[in-house]
């Protein structure tokens, strides 16, 4: 297979295939036990990931500046209507951990840091040219719950993925050891370890 980078427009794959190859390559989508209690009174309990399914959806937490107005990515967006959402792997986690740091609204990021970037497939703005996974993302609703904070959801429409990594023909995905970055607080990365595989199982009965 060649090692040039793999497009897929996602709106052209089976719903399976649309559903199943962005949760696969952006990894780790938190798992939540979530708890519930029925009309009748029976608690319930199921695990959920929590990452949108059909359509694939990004969900951004976007904090507005001290003066109220909205920073970079919440402008652009508003303006633009779309956005990339680039994987981090530990090699680029101090370069975009650098793009948070307070640039002016008339200075972009990636020229002051020298991040390169590439052309994405169906969106304007470009991807991270490192990045394994990258994205491409249309702007579906945005929700303010407060005036320092919002929430945005995107549909992701398109996906780049580095050569060799994903196999259009079989939606197989293939990270040759490389595995993204979780964020955990304060300023604290962790790197990602694979366990044994967890697989549903049948429904336990009761007497068996």
């Amino acid at each position: 297979m060649s090692r040039a980078g793999t497009a897929v427009a996602l709106a052209r794959l089976a719903l399976r295939d649309r559903s199943e190859l962005p949760t696969t390559v952006v990894i780790p989508p938190p798992l939540a036990g979530v708890t519930s209690l029925s009309p009748g009174g029976v608690a319930d309990a199921a695990p959920h990931s929590l990452f949108g399914r059909d359509p694939a959806r990004v969900v951004l937490g976007l904090e507005r500046r001290e003066d109220g107005g909205p920073k970079d990515t919440g402008r652009d967006v508003d303006a633009r209507g779309e956005f990339v959402s680039d994987l981090a792997t530990p090699d680029l986690l101090g370069a975009l951990v650098a793009t948070a740091a307070a640039h002016g609204p008339e200075e972009g990021e990636p020229d002051a840091l020298g991040l390169a970037t590439g052309p994405s497939a169906q969106a304007a703005p470009p991807r991270v040219a490192d990045a394994p996974v990258a994205l491409e993302c249309r702007r579906r609703v945005s929700l303010s719950f407060s005036p320092e904070r919002s929430i945005l959801v995107g549909e992701a429409v398109a996906l780049h993925a580095r050569g060799g990594m994903v196999d259009p023909g079989r939606m197989h995905v293939d990270r040759g050891g490389e595995m993204p970055v979780a964020r955990l607080f304060a300023g604290r990365w962790a790197r990602l370890v694979e366990i044994e595989r967890r697989t549903v199982p049948e429904p336990l009965r009761a007497g068996t």
